[in-house]
């Protein structure tokens, strides 16, 4: 009796759960099912402005009329099915930003010698060390890779935006892009100073500038960088190819097709 009371609570709070989650589901299928109708009454729009335009002569007022009673349409159906799209990106917008700004700012003090002493402080590595000088020259590959990644994905929200075909499968690409080219952009430096991938000349990562610029064309061309690297792990490694030969390659970005 007593394990029977004390099972009793868990059932009850379980079939409340149940029965909320059940409620969610019905509002959804019934807000889904009436996007659905919404655009089925688009699509016939189309149509009829189609026909209209293909008419003899053509009914140019009476298709202009039908594409503008499909656009409202559809854009109705679009808040249905994703009521928060546009603060989606916005948000995502918004969080870039905030990202290029603070590995802007990191870059800056490490551009400027008397604000970058604080890393080395905890390191404890003189600034003016071989070690020190190199673990600026890494930092700005991190920075700028995050700057090329930002202006990548900035860049990639406009169309989106524009046409409202923004997929929001992609926002865990657009939140973790950034601070992935970021740490791009250091292996591509580490390889090309290690001799591993010749890149023109070794000597000239020594100069700050000509770091910041390939570490930003890395974190701008993420996915292509992918593709060379995974050839190089092939010639380094032993490659494992799928049947037929064929080499796996890395998923497509949204605005990377």
């Amino acid at each position: 009796m007593a394990q029977e009371q004390r099972l009793r609570p868990g059932l009850a709070a379980l079939n409340r759960q149940n029965e909320a989650l059940e409620s969610v589901c019905k509002a959804e299928e019934v807000r889904l099912t009436r996007a659905k109708a919404v655009l089925e009454e688009s699509r016939r729009n189309v149509q009829e402005a189609e026909a209209a335009l293909a008419a003899t002569p053509p009914e140019v007022e009476r298709a202009a009329q039908r594409l503008s009673y499909a656009q409202m349409q559809t854009e109705a159906a679009r808040r249905m099915i994703h009521p928060h799209l546009e603060w989606n990106i916005f948000g995502l917008a918004a969080y870039q930003v905030a990202i290029g700004l603070l590995a802007f700012g990191l870059g800056y003090c490490l551009w400027d010698g008397s604000a970058a002493t604080w890393p080395y402080s905890w390191l404890g590595i003189d600034p003016a060390s071989p070690e020190g000088q190199g673990l600026q020259l890494i930092g700005y590959a991190l920075c700028w890779g995050i700057l090329g990644g930002v202006c990548k994905g900035i860049m990639g929200m406009y169309q989106p935006l524009r046409d409202r075909t923004f997929d929001p499968a992609y926002t865990t690409w657009y939140l973790l892009r950034p601070p992935l080219s970021g740490l791009l952009a250091m292996a591509v430096y580490l390889l090309v100073t290690g001799g591993l991938w010749m890149l023109g000349t070794t000597a000239a990562l020594t100069n700050r500038h000509a770091v910041c610029g390939l570490a930003f064309l890395v974190g701008f061309g993420t996915r292509r960088v992918v593709v060379t690297l995974d050839r190089l792990v092939e010639v380094v490694f032993v490659a494992e190819r799928r049947e037929g030969g064929e080499r796996a390659r890395p998923p497509a970005g949204p605005e990377e097709g």
